[in-house]
């Protein structure tokens, strides 16, 4: 029951697996783990809470303290999460940069130095390696402005491929962080090459996993939004990034 010591469901993104799998593995009580794939953040906002959402609902309460969310806002995915029937604890951080950088000052200070900066850190290597194909088009298409304008037709097709390449010329810097969560250096490999490949200086920053820790070992301070049974997330537009607010009968 409840009494007993405490046991978290964690439901995370898989770009932050390899980062909570190693906070989970020296915690005091146990966590089990469910990691949802990346292309969730793709269908945007709305689906992607619909689907959280329904790993929230399946936990069974009576076998867990609370459930913790391994995601940032990301683009509201993360507004509108309702606590049903044990507390849901959220990061409050705008994405997942800032949380594997160990805080929002941290993130502020790479940005500030030089804003068309490009992150990358293990997880976002493993599961996005390729920035280039940014249009949808199959890896096999050589002429992505081609395939654009015969998808689309001439003019919006040039427009949507101007749109989608002009981060090519606003970045000038790759940042990779590193978190200590892939000790062989083949992810740091893969983004000095992307580095090379854009033109971009490469820089190698450490990551740190302060914000995971606090999480998953129940020490939820001023970062965290801590839904109750009965409340829901709201996007906010200050620094607290959430507030809640009762769900309506």
């Amino acid at each position: 029951g409840k009494d007993g010591p405490m046991r978290f469901r964690l439901i995370g993104c898989e770009v932050l697996e390899r980062e909570l799998r190693m906070e989970s593995a020296q915690t005091p009580h146990p966590v089990d783990l469910e990691i949802l794939p990346k292309a969730l953040h793709d269908l945007g906002g709305k689906r992607m809470r619909a689907r959280i959402q329904e790993r929230i609902d399946a936990v069974e309460p009576e076998r867990y303290s609370a459930i913790l969310l391994g995601y940032a806002r990301c683009g509201n995915g993360l507004a509108g999460i309702e606590a049903r029937r044990i507390p849901v604890v959220i990061p409050r951080s705008h994405d997942c940069i800032a949380m594997l950088l160990g805080s929002r000052p941290a993130y502020d200070a790479i940005v500030e130095e030089n804003a068309g900066t490009y992150f990358r850190s293990p997880g976002w290597v493993e599961h996005c390696p390729n920035t280039m194909q940014l249009s949808g088009a199959p890896a096999d298409v050589t002429n992505e402005l081609d395939w654009l304008m015969e998808k689309y037709g001439q003019e919006p097709g040039r427009y949507l491929y101007e749109e989608l390449y002009r981060y090519q010329r606003t970045y000038s810097r790759l940042v990779y962080i590193d978190t200590g969560a892939a000790p062989d250096g083949r992810f740091e490999r893969e983004a000095r090459r992307e580095a090379e490949k854009n033109d971009w200086r490469f820089e190698k920053h450490p990551g740190n996993r302060l914000w995971f820790r606090k999480l998953i070992t129940g020490n939820w301070d001023e970062d965290f939004l801590i839904l109750q049974p009965g409340e829901r997330s709201v996007g906010s537009h200050d620094s607290s990034i959430f507030r809640t607010e009762e769900i309506p009968v």
